[in-house]
């Protein structure tokens, strides 16, 4: 990820602690920093060493998304549902938990101004404040056969967007994407 077409952001993994923390290069010089110490990523004083399955930068470049591993340890894909949303100010060097629950997320991102992360729980879409921590339901009607901001038996690139949903920049309006399943016989 290029930060303003200036630096290179990316994650490499600390030898000694086996941390992935973020590092930037300026793609001017080659001139590498260390961006986000993982090893101080915590909640708690007690806490271990975080470990993110991805990252995001915010539009603005001033926070970074980071998602934990999905409740169970399964095949990764871009399919995998998400762990846990955490946001890192990078400013004010604070690291706060955005989500705390047992239940598989998907498709994670931030919005165009930065200030809501966008998500798919239990095939509803939700919007969260970053700076509140405060959690909308956008949709309520997510089941087996309404799948609202990810795909199941359409692909990805049939409907010209990669995650199912998308933001608009009208403000209070829900992303796009809600799928209905054709009736099939469940037989799970």
């Amino acid at each position: 990820m290029v930060r303003r077409g200036k630096k290179l952001v990316y994650a490499q993994m600390d030898s000694t602690t086996r941390a992935m923390n973020l590092w930037t290069r300026a793609v001017s010089d080659d001139q590498r920093e260390l961006l986000v110490d993982v090893s101080a990523l915590k909640i708690a004083e007690s806490d271990p060493v975080f470990k993110y399955t991805s990252w995001q930068l915010s539009p603005d470049e001033t926070q970074i998304l980071f998602v934990s591993a999905p409740p169970e340890k399964q095949y990764l894909s871009r399919l995998t549902p998400a762990g846990n949303l955490f946001l890192y100010n990078l400013r004010t060097r604070s690291f706060k938990r955005l989500t705390n629950v047992s239940e598989p997320q998907y498709n994670q991102k931030f919005s165009p101004d930065g200030k809501t992360v966008a998500f798919v729980r239990g095939n509803n879409i939700y919007a969260l404040t970053a700076s509140t921590g405060e959690e909308r339901q956008l949709t309520d009607d997510g089941s087996e056969v309404v799948i609202n901001g990810k795909f199941d038996w359409c692909t990805r690139r049939s409907s010209g967007f990669p995650t199912g949903s998308r933001s608009r920049p009208t403000a209070g309006r829900s992303p796009s994407g809600a799928w209905t399943r054709p009736p099939f016989r469940n037989f799970a």
